[in-house]
């Protein structure tokens, strides 16, 4: 249990995960198409996401002493974001995958309509929509364990990264 108290990255880690995994049981109790919007996907992905690396980077420079690189911010703030957002990504795909399986036909459904609004947002048109309907509901599973992690691997490159730059900045200042 030191091991994890001592070590931000750990430490923070977890807790992101654990605050992550928290989130999306709170969005799914509310309403669960939340789980499926843009809002909650960035709120739950970049909010708990600052806080945590923010503490992560601040333990880090009071175990150094007040003293820290932007090398070693850096390397706290990216490390705890990887771990905190993969097991909250672990969380979401056994969420909907095994814990309620009826959520994968929900999201799909709701992909398919928010796809359509989407395109008639921005001026498209739809001869088909039934056609969209079908490729998202039958043909394409955006929560199989692949598409999850290859989600997961697009959240690391932005905002992810992005964050932990300026985390790591902020944090050697300090």
């Amino acid at each position: 249990m030191d091991t994890i108290k001592n070590n931000p990255i750990l430490k923070h880690g977890l807790l992101l995960g654990l605050c992550i995994a928290c989130l999306h049981v709170l969005s799914y109790m509310i309403e669960a198409t939340y789980l499926f919007s843009l809002i909650q996907k960035l709120v739950v992905g970049i909010v708990p996401a600052i806080i945590f690396l923010y503490l992560a980077v601040r333990q880090r420079l009071q175990i150094n002493e007040g003293s820290l690189t932007f090398g070693e911010a850096f390397q706290t703030t990216l490390f705890t974001y990887v771990l905190g957002t993969i097991l909250g990504a672990i969380f979401y795909y056994i969420l909907v995958n095994f814990i309620n399986p009826d959520l994968v036909v929900l999201g799909r459904e709701t992909l398919a309509d928010t796809s359509l609004e989407m395109i008639e947002k921005m001026g498209g048109r739809v001869n088909d929509p039934g056609e969209i309907k079908k490729v998202f509901t039958e043909q394409i599973n955006p929560f199989s364990l692949s598409m999850t992690m290859l989600d997961w691997l697009g959240k690391l490159m932005f905002p992810g990264s992005i964050i932990a730059l300026i985390l790591a900045v902020i944090g050697k200042r300090s």
